[in-house]
């Protein structure tokens, strides 16, 4: 289930750049156990685009 304590929010830099994020998947103490479900919303915008290179998960 989706709720705010097992999300993860990064600020983001909306200037047509390319930019490395990352997000640690062992900081958060709700996110344990074998992962079943993963929901990318990359920027919550009317109108905006975006544009992934590549996507990792380690």
């Amino acid at each position: 289930m989706l709720t705010d304590a097992n999300t993860a929010a990064l600020p983001i830099q909306p200037d047509g750049e390319w930019h490395t994020y990352s997000v640690s998947l062992s900081a958060n103490p709700n996110w344990t156990g074998k992962v079943n479900e993963i929901w990318f919303d990359p920027v919550n915008l009317n109108a905006a685009y975006v544009d992934i290179q590549w996507m990792r998960f380690e």
